[in-house]
């Protein structure tokens, strides 16, 4: 379920209207900087910059970008935040839909993001969102740990795995699909790491074809990190 944010800029009437992925991509930046200042006094507004922009609205963005350039004019974008899908893309009378899901921990993160905004020190190594309620018990440690590259990328790969497995038993519609998986950029970004999310997709390979589903989008967070969005095209 959508939290509505009070903030005008994103109401129904602007954050579902179609757009050019240039104009798409320059109101999604408009959006950044709203919400970081309204969020800070508005919970829904919070909420609401945390899943459903970040998560879903900038990486609709961040995908059409790569796919078409940012300064394409034929490509339509729509932000839907439905059940059907989160986003479509519009090329003349044709159409497909964009479903995004993510790998993250919400009430982790959002517990991650609330204690560094404090300037407060801590670790998400070995916590899940079930330590959350814990974790804010023991205000008087700062937890700092060290976790492994082998014990991220299990966890990664494990969260992957959940993911495209509860997305390929969805009713796609019959139609020209993306899935895009968003992942945290806390994990190591290697080679290695790049060929763990290859072989998951290709064990999925045969549901996710039956199910229309052409492109598969692996994307971070951070647009610093470079080897972030990979897409595999399952159609070739």
């Amino acid at each position: 379920m959508s939290t509505e944010p009070k903030n005008q800029i994103v109401s129904k009437q602007k954050r579902f209207a179609v757009y050019t992925v240039r104009e798409y991509i320059a109101y999604c930046a408009e959006v950044r900087e709203s919400l970081l200042l309204s969020s800070e006094q508005c919970l829904a507004d919070k909420k609401f910059r945390r899943k459903q922009f970040v998560h879903e609205m900038e990486i609709l963005a961040k995908v059409c970008a790569a796919e078409y350039g940012r300064e394409s004019e034929q490509v339509r974008v729509r932000y839907m935040d439905e059940p059907l899908a989160d986003g479509e893309v519009i090329l003349g009378n044709e159409s497909f839909f964009v479903e995004i899901t993510s790998t993250t921990d919400q009430q982790l993160t959002n517990y991650i993001a609330d204690e560094l905004e404090k300037g407060r020190v801590i670790s998400f190594s070995g916590h899940e969102g079930k330590d959350v309620a814990r974790l804010k018990k023991d205000r008087t440690r700062w937890v700092v740990e060290a976790e492994s590259v082998t014990s991220l990328r299990s966890k990664l790969e494990a969260a992957v795995k959940d993911r495209i497995g509860k997305k390929v038993k969805k009713d796609w519609r019959n139609k020209q699909n993306w899935l895009c998986i968003v992942i945290d950029d806390y994990a190591h970004w290697d080679q290695e790491a790049l060929a763990i999310l290859i072989g998951i997709t290709d064990q999925f390979r045969d549901e996710l074809v039956s199910n229309c589903i052409h492109k598969i989008w692996f994307v971070g967070l951070s647009p610093e990190n470079v080897d972030l969005p990979l897409k595999i095209d399952l159609f070739k």
